[in-house]
């Protein structure tokens, strides 16, 4: 039996490291690493498989598409050159995308 944590903590680390990306936009006077957005894009890209893998289990299609499309804007190996403000809006949608997630894919039993 899966328990609702060790389902979904690489989601949860990914809306995390997200939200902290967002947050440090906000308060110019800190910035972060270059690694950690690197980072950012690694987790999201783990968390956005294992999410796309989740719903092909539940037979969500449209959402599997739109978790790998997700996973091939944050891949690290051959990334997307953006602004910093595309990033942020990338960086809110996945937000978006993985909280949906989270109340639409429970674990099974």
């Amino acid at each position: 039996m899966k328990t609702w944590l060790s389902y979904n903590w690489l989601k949860l680390t990914a809306i995390l490291m997200a939200l902290i990306a967002i947050a440090v936009a906000f308060f110019p006077i800190y910035s972060l690493p270059y690694v950690y957005y690197q980072m950012l894009n690694w987790v999201v890209l783990g968390a956005a498989l294992v999410t796309a893998s989740h719903a092909h289990e539940y037979n969500r299609t449209v959402m599997m598409w739109v978790f790998i499309i997700l996973a091939v804007i944050f891949n690290p190996v051959a990334p997307f050159y953006l602004n910093a403000l595309q990033w942020h809006v990338f960086d809110l949608v996945a937000i978006f995308l993985f909280f949906t997630a989270l109340i639409l894919l429970k674990p099974k039993n």
